[in-house]
């Protein structure tokens, strides 16, 4: 008798299954085509010798999510700060301090990636249980990420006597508040080596602004520098930002000095 049961709900199961598979195949199409998506080559950068730059400066931007042009940094359905923590969490990837000298630890890297709270437990009717306290870790909420934060390279390539630019690291930079909301800093996260996040990137499709055609990876979007951002610091003795040196409108005429005498440089190297 229980091996006919058995029988049963197999058939039975098989039958739903099917069922709901006849559904799904059956329904309508939202578009003109069946678009697909597939894992990426992430094209190799080049291998560089330090006889092959004539000069090079580096250079530190940050990226407002709030800006028109960077909207799909902050994407609802997946924001790219939900696509790196979860692939920091499943191991995927190592993070750093700002100049990779040194590796965080995966606990320690959690605590940016979760939030603790401690609540006292209390019981029905209102009273204390004792020191019964319980503890909730819940993850980040994407919007307190407002910002990334970049490090690179710009150089002139010996070859061509062109400007060229490398991407080193990205940071993401939260916003923390305290208990009542209020807004006390904004922090790096942790440091994601650029090299060991590309072929992360170059699997994860990312929101084309400009068109529904044309289906981009994450590994496009910074390749491409399909985003806007402003200059905050560049290479210098004192190790200063522009932060610590200008204020107001001279720090945004400082940063768009920094950028033109970048392109005097190649000009500069490309006549002679």
């Amino acid at each position: 008798m229980n091996t006919i049961r058995l029988y049963l709900s197999l058939a039975l199961i098989f039958v739903l299954a099917q069922n709901n598979f006849a559904q799904e195949a059956s329904l309508p199409q939202d578009g003109i085509y069946q678009k697909t998506w597939g894992e990426r080559p992430v094209i190799q950068r080049p291998q560089l010798q330090e006889r092959d730059v004539l000069w090079e400066k580096r250079i530190w931007r940050e990226i407002e999510l709030g800006e028109l042009q960077n909207q799909h940094f902050a994407n609802e359905s997946r924001p790219l700060i939900e696509l790196l923590s979860w692939a920091l969490e499943d191991k995927k990837l190592s993070v750093y301090n700002e100049d990779f000298s040194s590796r965080m630890d995966y606990e320690e890297a959690m605590d940016y990636v979760y939030q603790i709270d401690t609540f006292f437990v209390m019981d029905l009717d209102g009273g204390c249980m004792g020191d019964n306290w319980e503890v909730v870790k819940t993850r980040i909420n994407p919007k307190d990420v407002t910002r990334f934060r970049i490090k690179e390279v710009a150089y002139v390539d010996k070859k061509d006597g062109q400007l060229k630019t490398q991407i080193l690291g990205i940071a993401p930079i939260r916003n923390i508040y305290d208990d009542n909301g209020n807004f006390l800093m904004a922090i790096p996260m942790f440091w994601f080596h650029f090299d060991e996040l590309r072929p992360i990137l170059g699997q994860e499709q990312a929101p084309n602004r400009f068109q529904d055609a044309g289906q981009l990876s994450w590994a496009d979007v910074f390749e491409a520098r399909q985003f806007s951002s402003y200059i905050t610091k560049q290479s210098n003795m004192q190790d200063l930002r522009l932060q610590d040196v200008y204020s107001g409108t001279d720090r945004l005429l400082q940063a768009e000095k920094i950028k033109n005498d970048m392109a005097n440089y190649e000009h500069d190297f490309y006549g002679n």
